[in-house]
C-alpha cells in the first residue's frame, strides 16, 4: 500500500525514511573521511596543471574572529551569559553549569 492509513505507514512512506536515514549515515562517514584526510598544500602545487599559489585561510579567519571579539578586558568579557528555560524550571544540571554563566540562573 502506497498511502499512509491512520495505522500504518505506506510503502512510500517507509522507503523515504530508510533512504533519508541511509544518506545521513552516509553523510556522517563521508565527512569522517574528509575530516581525516591530511591537508597537504605541497600535493596540490606539485599535482596542479599550472603554477598556483596555496592560501591559508586559517589567519584570516583567526584576525576576524579576534576583531569582531575585541581585545580582551573590555565590557563584553563581563556581560556573561544567561540560562533561560521554557518551563520556567531550573534544570538539574543548572548548579554544574553555573559558573559558565557567570552564577546567573533566572530560571
Amino acid at each position: 500500500m502506497i498511502r499512509n492509513t491512520s495505522s500504518t505507514w505506506g510503502s512510500l512512506a517507509r522507503w523515504f525514511h530508510w533512504f533519508l536515514g541511509a544518506a545521513i549515515i552516509s553523510m556522517i562517514a563521508f565527512g569522517w573521511w574528509m575530516n581525516h584526510i591530511p591537508a597537504r598544500p605541497d600535493r596540490f602545487v606539485t599535482r596542479a596543471p599550472w603554477p598556483v599559489d596555496w592560501i591559508d585561510p586559517a589567519p584570516a579567519i583567526a584576525r576576524r574572529v579576534a576583531d569582531l571579539l575585541g581585545p580582551p578586558g573590555e565590557a563584553s568579557d563581563e556581560a556573561g551569559a544567561r540560562m533561560i528555560f521554557t518551563s520556567d524550571r531550573p534544570h538539574t544540571l543548572s548548579q554544574a553549569l553555573m559558573p559558565f554563566f557567570g552564577g546567573r540562573v533566572p530560571a
